[in-house]
């Protein structure tokens, strides 16, 4: 399994907390992301590249990480897609499954 993860904060605004961010990873198998903090409220996901005919999950937990339930429907397509997400503050964590040379850029926003 090969995961790897890019974060960007947008330091041109004043607020720290505010600061734009952006989340980067790209898979080429299957595999699970380390939980990243979500401080709730609405997000986008961009995707490029290829499932590799495997499914996409964003998995969300309100407790700090120790349980994660699915957060948003599987995203089983990459052509193009753009996926709203808007979930309460908490971690989240992107899951790819069943895939087969896989090669999938998901940037959070």
């Amino acid at each position: 399994m090969a995961i790897t993860y890019n974060f960007i904060a947008d330091r041109r605004r004043d607020d720290e907390d505010n600061a734009e961010r952006r989340d980067t990873w790209t898979f080429d198998a299957d595999g699970t992301t380390d939980p990243i903090d979500w401080r709730g409220g609405q997000g986008t996901l961009q995707l490029a590249g290829s499932l590799g005919g495997g499914v996409l999950s964003v998995e969300y937990s309100g407790d700090l990480g120790t349980t994660f339930t699915k957060g948003h429907p599987d995203i089983d397509s990459a052509q193009g897609a753009a996926e709203t997400i808007s979930l309460n503050a908490g971690k989240i964590r992107l899951r790819l499954e069943a895939s087969a040379g896989a090669s999938l850029t998901v940037i959070l926003s």
